[in-house]
């Protein structure tokens, strides 16, 4: 029974905390029932919240100020046209269903880039997401395959045609070299 009169006690002094905080949130001018705009509103809630559990917790040493925005990061920079690109996403590694999936996929691509230009490299990533790049003989054919293929529908798929620099091309393929 001295148990259940202490949870009693400590129920109404949680109870009384709660109502002082709610009384201090209802003082700020900017809150709406439901709601704690401001941090002064939170912070006495979480005092109120501390005090009925027994913790103390310190004021705020400094008043609140608001920081600065924060730019969002710059996008990277388009490469400029190169005679290599990358098509992205030309399939999906997970549900091809056929085993000869990326002779069949280079061979569509090959079949649209012979017809653009020279082709000297020409690579099915299966352990990608679907990527597949070529190198051409001239930044003008790739400039037409990604002019032809870049939002171009490929199995349900829109596919992404992007440059790839030459010398990064040549050190993820240096047999091109």
């Amino acid at each position: 029974q001295q148990q259940q009169q202490q949870q009693l006690q400590q129920q109404a002094a949680a109870a009384a905390a709660l109502a002082n905080a709610a009384a201090a949130v209802d003082a700020d001018s900017d809150v709406q029932p439901g709601f704690l705009k401001t941090a002064s509103s939170r912070a006495a809630v979480m005092q109120a919240l501390a005090q009925s559990k027994g913790i103390s917790l310190a004021p705020p040493s400094m008043p609140a100020v608001a920081a600065a925005p924060v730019a969002a990061p710059a996008a990277p920079a388009p490469v400029p046209p190169s005679q290599c690109i990358r098509l992205s996403p030309m399939f999906d590694p997970e549900t091809e269903e056929s085993p000869n999936f990326a002779a069949e996929v280079e061979e569509d691509v090959r079949d649209v880039c012979a017809e653009l230009g020279t082709i000297r490299h020409l690579f099915v990533d299966k352990r990608s997401k679907g990527d597949v790049y070529v190198m051409f003989d001239t930044v003008t054919a790739a400039e037409a395959a990604h002019k032809e293929m870049n939002g171009r529908f490929y199995n349900t798929r829109t596919v992404a045609v992007s440059f790839i620099p030459l010398s990064v091309y040549e050190i993820k393929f240096p047999q091109v070299k």
